[in-house]
């Protein structure tokens, strides 16, 4: 795994010679090296939708990066015309506004099976259910909270 981002590993690692003005480096003991974000740019145009927003869920679970970090950059990749902008605009507008990053590779399955079927809203991610007296009862992965359904995963 690069970075313990989930489902990404690659054999061949590109090596890149100059850094494209819009990569941040951070440096980890006297190690420099690429922060989350700049990874997952890398990786967009070596990865296919499915598996990238596995690594996008990861990062944002990890704190590695933000929606708006990614939103932000995404003028800037897409004038310096760097391979897999496409997939990282289309995989953002998949996401829910607001979304909280799912808490496992197993909720994230789950997110990208549920938007294949028909006429089914998005989740609530991580919804508190309370009683009628506003008592605690539990917290759920998944929620539609207008059909009254949930979805609690176990991985």
């Amino acid at each position: 795994m690069l970075h313990g981002l989930d489902s990404v590993t690659l054999d061949d690692s590109p090596c890149r010679r100059n850094a494209p003005p819009w990569m941040r480096v951070l440096t980890l003991g006297d190690v420099p090296c690429a922060d989350g974000l700049t990874t997952l740019v890398d990786l967009a145009h070596l990865l296919d939708d499915v598996t990238w927003e596995h690594a996008l869920e990861a990062a944002l679970r990890k704190g590695l990066t933000s929606i708006g970090a990614a939103q932000a950059l995404l003028p800037e990749l897409s004038r310096a015309r760097v391979p897999g902008t496409t997939r990282i605009r289309r995989i953002l507008a998949l996401r829910p506004a607001g979304a909280p990053a799912t808490e496992s590779l197993l909720e994230t399955f789950m997110v990208q099976l549920l938007r294949g079927i028909p006429g089914l809203p998005p989740p609530v991610r991580q919804f508190t259910v309370y009683d009628a007296h506003g008592e605690f009862v539990a917290r759920v992965d998944l929620c539609w909270p207008e059909l009254g359904l949930f979805i609690e995963l176990d991985g």
